[in-house]
């Protein structure tokens, strides 16, 4: 069994949103983090990093489905690097002065 836990969505229509990506897939299984990446004019790369391996070997069987309005091609993505962004926490909510 593959460890791989990263996919690439490739022809991700320009319509569709990092939630319309995180919806999509969430029924493969917890997403930890998606990234989305300008391709050319008419499309868009998501990746998509799952929990577990399961998650994206699930995803990978979704590939050719249609999100918004494009048959997106989902492979899996060994090599993806998640940004540095992905490593920051999320801003502490701050209390109010009382």
């Amino acid at each position: 069994m593959s460890s791989i836990v990263k996919i690439k969505v490739s022809n991700v229509s320009l319509r569709a949103t990092e939630r319309d990506i995180t919806e999509f897939f969430s029924f493969s299984g917890d997403i930890e983090y998606v990234e989305m990446q300008s391709d050319n004019e008419v499309s868009q790369i998501a990746y998509v990093t799952f929990k577990d391996s399961q998650g994206a070997e699930t995803a990978i069987l979704l590939s050719g489905a249609t999100i918004a309005d494009m048959s997106v091609n989902i492979s899996l993505a060994p090599d993806y690097k998640l940004p540095p962004s992905a490593y920051t926490p999320s801003p502490v909510s701050v209390t109010p002065y009382c």
